[in-house]
């Protein structure tokens, strides 16, 4: 009669160890949330001319030019959505969201005249979120579904209004505890619309593909997870000393270029996806607080709007050796996440390349400004979600000065890092 009872200790043993991570996450049930960010709403409009006027090579041909515009401005957001613990530290949510703000996704215009405007509105996305928890009060998540938006193009009196359009969605998220309940959040994610159904405006027909990067930070409220208030962790050292991180962002670069004396103006943007090196110095404050000071570089050129046309004309602006500091302003929600307010300074050189002819504008920088969180993975490693954007100041082309160009970047992603000890 021994072993029975030995065994039922034994069992009951494993199930006391087991408890906590069956009993439920912090976040399981209804949240509800509403946040603010940034919008970069881009449009890819490839327009056909039946009759190509400019032609004197036999029968004319059609012309087709491709443009790709865009532009970036502050938006809201609401959020409704389901979570549940699964076993272990795995957890899976599903949400339903909507956003109001920022509508506008390129333009063009001359002499204060506008020539052509393009709008994107997103209308309501769904979303299954499968996430881990990294502590009791710690979820991070993918962010994976679709989207829906409609579009509008203006173009020299002409108004033209498309049919909503849908498209997947990729992204990645982060969430803390403030409270037994309350929550806040960042979040990033880029969506892919289908394309707009073609519209004619009497001499030319013009179809539109849009995409969308979103970055934003919200507040939210856990309704029926297992109460657990995210305790202040005092002065903890699991992120001091020297850090290296790499990173992978969603991008949107947008331009707005001006042609003589900004009497000719055009909203011009691209979206990419690219790497990031950061190397930096965290320290903890006696006061709770940490001070992370770091320095990142982006290889590579980034683009910023094109315009092209089937007779092989092409116009293309990019930004190249992105570099900048920052400074972030930590506080840690526990011993090995950190959550904190990222300031800084970015700095880029740009130029047009127009059928071969190189326009470039020398260095431009400015602010930059954002927010993110850090998680500890190992003793060493750990991994970090953030967003940002960075509004650089205004540059003359260096030849003449007869053109002028204004940059903005707005990206989001997700790094590991490492500490050294």
């Amino acid at each position: 009669m021994k072993k029975p009872s030995r065994y039922a200790a034994l069992a009951n043993a494993l199930l006391a160890a087991s408890a906590p991570a069956l009993a439920g996450g912090a976040f399981d049930g209804i949240n509800a949330s509403v946040g603010v960010g940034f919008d970069s709403l881009l449009t890819n409009s490839a327009e056909t001319y039946p009759t190509y006027y400019g032609s004197s090579y036999g029968p004319d041909p059609s012309l087709t030019t491709q443009t790709e515009v865009g532009q970036s401005g502050s938006v809201g957001k609401v959020e409704l959505g389901y979570s549940r613990a699964l076993d272990g530290r795995f957890n899976l949510g599903v949400s339903v969201f909507g956003g109001f703000g920022n509508r506008h996704a390129g333009a063009s215009s001359m002499g204060g005249v506008t020539l052509e405007q393009f709008a994107l509105r997103p209308r309501w996305g769904v979303a299954l979120e499968p996430g881990y928890y990294f502590g009791p009060t710690s979820l991070g998540y993918l962010k994976l579904g679709y989207a829906s938006a409609s579009g509008r193009m203006t173009l020299l009196g002409y108004d033209g209004k498309f049919e909503p359009t849908g498209g997947p969605l990729v992204g990645a998220g982060f969430k803390q505890m403030l409270t037994d309940r309350a929550y806040v959040g960042v979040e990033v994610y880029r969506v892919n619309y289908g394309k707009a159904a073609p519209f004619d405006p009497l001499f030319a027909e013009y179809r539109l593909t849009q995409s969308q990067i979103h970055t934003g930070l919200s507040l939210g409220y856990a309704f029926g997870g297992t109460p657990r208030a995210a305790s202040s962790a005092g002065r903890v050292r699991s992120f001091d000393g020297f850090q290296v991180a790499m990173g992978l962002n969603a991008l949107s670069a947008s331009s707005l270029l001006e042609e003589d004396s900004s009497i000719y103006s055009r909203h011009m943007a691209q979206a990419s996806t690219k790497p990031s090196i950061s190397v930096g110095y965290s320290l903890s404050l006696p006061s709770a607080f940490n001070v992370t000071g770091s320095v990142f570089y982006a290889p590579g050129s980034v683009d910023a709007g094109r315009f092209s046309a089937s007779n092989d004309y092409l116009s293309q602006v990019r930004m190249r050796s992105l570099v900048g500091v920052t400074a972030d302003v930590g506080y840690p929600f526990t011993p090995g996440v950190l959550g904190y307010l990222k300031l800084g300074y970015a700095q880029a050189s740009s130029d047009l390349n127009d059928q071969g002819v190189r326009t470039t504008f020398g260095k431009t920088s400015g602010p930059l400004y954002g927010f993110g969180f850090k998680s500890m993975l190992t003793s060493n490693m750990f991994v970090a979600v953030e967003v940002a954007q960075v509004d650089f100041g205004r540059k003359a082309d260096q030849q003449a000065g007869d053109i002028a160009m204004k940059h903005r970047l707005n990206f989001g992603g997700v790094s590991l890092g490492y500490v050294f000890k």
